[in-house]
């Protein structure tokens, strides 16, 4: 199992992360029900035809379960490249389901429902909360109730499925064992850096040369891509401490730029700690909703009455400024190193911090509902812009709406993907977003930025155009150069590694032998995988070199955006078998590298759980998707000839 993980691993991984990115994608942008082109049926399984637009609300409906219920198993389970495929294999987890008995009941249901965070209050169900919920969240993304309470029994059958197909699955002692060792075995390692402009100099390329190539390149030489936008930026509220923080910043930089006296030494005083009361205990949670025994089928679709969610834009905003203070022991008298015109505040009584409390429990209350009409007015204004009344033009519409909304439309000069304005670099969805849409559907929705949205209309789309050989000389002579150092950076890395592997056979240490060949060797601090030489630029490339490189050798020569890497593997230190007192005080832990274990643990032991828990976890997770992909090889889909792509935008 461990060399099945070990070889699908990175594949494993992207098709993860791709499953929840797309996920995210279908989830906050705005439902439009159909076909494009008018299809009624998007495909075929088993012979069942399936509508456009019950493909899609079942779609809308997995996304928001396993978002808003926090039930991501879900999408990340059965998550494809498409929406299709996700209802693809939705379909099929009911038709396996049934042929091997599993149901998920209405208890089942219900427990689901209790548990979500958002649908409790005071460590209890809130009832009002959750059907608040289904007015203001379900039904206005245009999902049945009904549906809504399918997915839900989806997401239980999705684990009890996922538990039947993956029974016995675990890894054995040896795959724990070769894991442990690689992720904890101590490595000590040199590094020679070979730069590829150190080759470059006195490269000459003639005018004959340059002539050959754009001959032969004449297709692909073409300038960038240029694209024209005008889009509004709306801000989101900020939380009245980010605002209260920022109007003292602005305060004390006012202060400070005129002329002041030179105050005397202040030690700061420590400050009173807030204890919050314990919680109160949880009383018995009352009934949910009523939830009907039926989770099957289809119903009728419900009209949308707003906008769609948008993604929670707070992050960050409830954190909080390193509070200042003084690492020297406080003063054995009170006061004694003390301004003595300095007043110390009182410590507050626990009438006043309970005040405070409520207060503050106030300013988050107002806050949240701030934000949730903010989301709903991004909503609202990304769906109105999108369709404009019959024969009004799609920019005059966006203008005239973002006028009436108080929102300036800027409209930069056209760009590339690599000169585009500063502004329009800190979201990180929203270039990609303007070089993917045409001038048939030009209109974005809403975009997560810093600090808010974007909201684009696409102006015009400059295509690259054919190079003559004047404007594309000097691009032709880069990248001959840039191919000719490549080519003497390789060879002389090879030869470099040969002669380096050769002194070290005769005796000869490995800094010495680089010295002796005009090389620069350095030494890096031992590391681990679990714990990897952070203070290198490159350290995950040296971490992957020496994991792979025996003791006392020497890497091929690794790859880097400057260049190229040898690395050198003194000693490979194993990591400690038991917990015996010898051994080596624990690391703290780490977070884990990408598609790695988690970081060390307290003990050998715990560690070598952690790693079983992964190993599990990690085939398991294989193992299933295997058998989805065997079950969608017999499950007859046929997609009609023609069909348009299903989309949740």
């Amino acid at each position: 199992m461990l060399e099945s993980i070990r070889k699908r691993q990175q594949g494993l991984m992207i098709a993860v992360a791709a499953i929840i990115i797309i996920s995210f994608a279908y989830l906050y942008n705005r439902l439009d029900l159909g076909s494009p082109t008018g299809q009624i049926y998007a495909f075929s399984i088993e012979g069942r035809k399936i509508r456009y637009d019950d493909a899609q609300r079942i779609a809308k409906a997995a996304l928001v379960v396993s978002e808003d219920l926090s039930r991501p198993e879900l999408i990340q389970g059965l998550g494809a490249a498409d929406v299709a495929g996700l209802v693809q294999n939705i379909l099929i987890l009911h038709r396996q389901a049934k042929e091997l008995g599993i149901e998920a009941n209405q208890d089942e249901i219900e427990a689901v429902i209790r548990n979500v965070p958002r649908f409790r209050a005071n460590g209890r169900y809130d009832p009002q909360s959750f059907k608040t919920y289904l007015t203001e969240e379900v039904e206005r993304r245009s999902i049945p109730r009904k549906l809504f309470y399918q997915s839900v029994a989806d997401s239980i059958l999705y684990e009890k499925l996922h538990a039947v197909v993956t029974a016995g699955l675990v890894p054995t002692p040896v795959e724990i064992d070769l894991t442990y060792q690689r992720q904890y075995e101590t490595l000590a390692a040199s590094v020679v850096t070979l730069k590829r402009d150190d080759f470059a100099s006195g490269i000459g390329i003639s005018q004959e040369e340059i002539q050959t190539y754009y001959d032969t390149h004449k297709d692909s030489l073409r300038s960038p891509e240029r694209r024209q936008i005008e889009y509004v930026f709306l801000e989101q509220p900020k939380h009245p401490r980010i605002l209260r923080q920022e109007q003292e910043r602005a305060k004390a930089e006012t202060s400070t730029a005129a002329p002041q006296p030179e105050p005397a030494p202040v030690e700061p005083a420590p400050g009173p700690v807030s204890v919050e009361p314990a919680p109160e205990p949880a009383a018995e949670d009352p009934e949910p909703e009523p939830i009907s025994n039926d989770c099957g089928g289809q119903a009728e679709p419900v009209e949308s009455a707003g906008a769609p969610g948008l993604t929670d834009p707070s992050d960050g905003i409830l954190s909080f400024d390193p509070i200042p203070g003084s690492d020297e022991p406080p003063p054995s008298e009170p006061g004694s190193l003390l301004d003595p015109n300095i007043t110390l505040e009182p410590t507050p009584s626990e009438e006043d911090l309970n005040a405070q409390r409520a207060q503050e429990q106030k300013e988050n209350e107002e806050f949240q509902q701030q934000l949730k009409e903010f989301q709903i007015r991004v909503g609202d204004f990304a769906d109105a812009v999108a369709n404009p009344p019959e024969g009004a033009g799609v920019s005059s519409h966006f203008r005239d709406l973002a006028a009436q909304e108080g929102f300036e439309v800027k409209t930069p000069p056209p760009f590339t993907r690599e000169d585009a304005p500063a502004e329009l670099t800190t979201a990180r969805d929203l270039l990609p977003e303007v070089f993917r849409r045409d001038l048939d559907d030009p209109m974005s929705d809403a975009i997560r930025g810093l600090g808010g949205y974007y909201v684009f209309h696409l102006l015009k789309v400059e295509e690259p155009q054919s190079l003559t050989l004047e404007t594309a000389q000097e691009q032709i002579r880069d990248a001959l150069i840039q191919e000719r150092s490549e080519e003497r950076m390789r060879e002389a890395a090879l030869e470099h590694r040969k002669a380096l592997l050769a002194a070290i056979a005769e005796g000869a240490d490995f800094t010495s032998a680089a010295s002796a060949r005009q090389l620069a060797a350095r030494d890096i601090p031992n590391f681990t995988a679990s714990k990897p030489p952070t203070a290198e630029s490159h350290s995950a490339q040296i971490v992957d070199a020496a994991s792979l490189t025996p003791e006392g050798s020497i890497s091929e020569p690794v790859e880097i955006p400057e260049g190229m890497l040898l690395v050198h593997v003194r000693e490979r230190i194993p990591a400690p078998a038991t917990s015996d007192p010898a051994s080596p005080p624990p690391s703290p832990p780490q977070p884990p590298a990408p598609g790695l274990p988690p970081g060390p643990a307290e003990t050998p032991e715990q560690q070598r759980e952690s790693i079983a828990m992964y190993l599990e976890t990690s085939g398991r997770f294989l193992a299933f998707r295997t058998w989805l992909d065997h079950q969608r090889e017999n499950a007859r889909i046929v997609v009609p000839a023609g069909a348009s792509p299903i989309r949740l935008n």
